[in-house]
């Protein structure tokens, strides 16, 4: 490898341009603590509370008890399906997923607004001859499409308080 002498001379470059890790040692406290007062307004439907459940688990990992300082809003918006492969009988074997959701962080003491933002996640199943063989395959990809979502939200949080350090 021609790059390898030239290794420590990246990581260098990273150090002096700000990069710091989202979960530095420094830091590290702080963002804990305030992803932990974050309260989760519920979200309707099984698939909602599937999105609860995932969001608690990546905002409050250490399951710390924290006042409630701030709100979360995530609203899960309708599931769409497109067919992606058309059949010359008109039957699709393929269907495409979206799953959209919005959402909000509030500071619960003047209800202002810190973050609002919108993510989405698309995935795609096969339509096989066993109905259960394709539902099974539909609800497992829309679970990993909410653990997306899940996962950019709470990315986005948890940078967000990340930010806030360096205020």
């Amino acid at each position: 490898m021609i790059f390898k002498p030239l290794l420590p001379l990246l990581f260098l470059a990273l150090t002096a341009c700000g990069f710091s890790p989202l979960y530095s040692d420094s830091d590290n406290q702080f963002v804990l603590t305030e992803s932990a007062a974050v309260k989760i307004d519920p979200i309707p439907d099984y698939y909602g509370y599937v999105m609860m459940q995932v969001l608690e688990n990546k905002l409050n990992p250490q399951k710390q008890a924290q006042p409630t300082r701030y709100v979360l809003d995530v609203h899960l918006n309708d599931i769409i399906y497109t067919d992606q492969i058309i059949q010359e009988n008109n039957f699709s074997d393929r269907k495409k997923i979206t799953i959209s959701a919005t959402y909000r962080l509030s500071r619960l003491k003047d209800s202002q607004t810190l973050i609002q933002s919108a993510t989405s996640a698309s995935g795609s199943y096969n339509i096989v001859s066993s109905p259960y063989a394709t539902l099974t395959d539909q609800e497992k990809n829309q679970e990993e499409l909410l653990q997306i979502i899940a996962d950019n939200i709470a990315l986005h949080v948890l940078t967000y308080f990340k930010s806030e350090t360096t205020k």
